[in-house]
């Protein structure tokens, strides 16, 4: 077992989600990665595939979409009223911050100064947050890489499958040169990505295929 691999099994979580963790604290953006990965640890958050209110949709991603709304859903006093105004189950914020504090307080016990606090409290906007993480996000999905067909909604990935961006996306219709994504839903004939995140081409280069820039 690597040292990686021992650091990331404390945390209840699929691997992925735990090397994004530890990945963060080079950054020092540990508190915001906890939440990313709490955040895509649970699934559908959002009701009927609709989107948030515009102004916490986010250009870089679904996952920071998300993001935001559970970092503005800390501050509101009416949870309710606020989840049904951005069409986000209450359920799923809800879970988001106990696995969010089940992490806290694993990494607290053992890595006291990568936390700004022990408590798992409301969090302040942080200027370049998004690309941080987005960064951390890509280095552990580094092989769940996309690049646009040139036309549409339509991507390739590593692997030579053909999957769109879904309609409830943030992304969709931007055309993205490179984008990341968490998993692939196949239904009828039909792939879609889920949870997509744009990502830059340097980045591949540093931590994904070389081969995949010259396509």
């Amino acid at each position: 077992v690597t040292t990686l691999g021992k650091l990331v099994s404390q945390f209840p979580l699929e691997p992925r989600l735990g090397k994004l963790i530890v990945g963060s604290k080079k950054l020092d953006i540990v508190e915001y990665a906890i939440i990313l990965a709490a955040g895509l640890d649970v699934r559908e958050p959002f009701i009927s595939n609709k989107k948030p209110q515009e102004a916490l949709i986010s250009k870089r991603g679904d996952p920071f979409t998300l993001l935001n709304v559970f970092g503005a859903y800390l501050w509101e006093k009416d949870k309710e009223k606020f989840c049904r105004e951005n069409n986000v189950r209450i359920k799923a914020m809800e879970e988001i911050q106990q696995i969010r504090q089940q992490i806290t307080t694993i990494i607290w016990k053992t890595d006291k100064e990568c936390l700004k606090s022990g408590l798992a409290g409301k969090i302040e906007p942080k200027a370049g947050i998004e690309t941080l993480l987005a960064f951390c996000l890509f280095n552990s999905f580094c092989d769940h890489v996309a690049i646009h067909d040139g036309k549409g909604n339509m991507y390739t990935t590593a692997d030579n499958k053909k999957c769109e961006i879904p309609g409830n996306s943030c992304l969709f219709d931007k055309k993205a040169k490179y984008i990341t994504y968490i998993s692939i839903d196949e239904k009828n004939d039909q792939k879609r990505f889920n949870s997509v995140t744009k990502i830059l081409p340097n980045w591949i280069n540093q931590v994904g295929s070389k081969l995949y820039l010259n396509r």
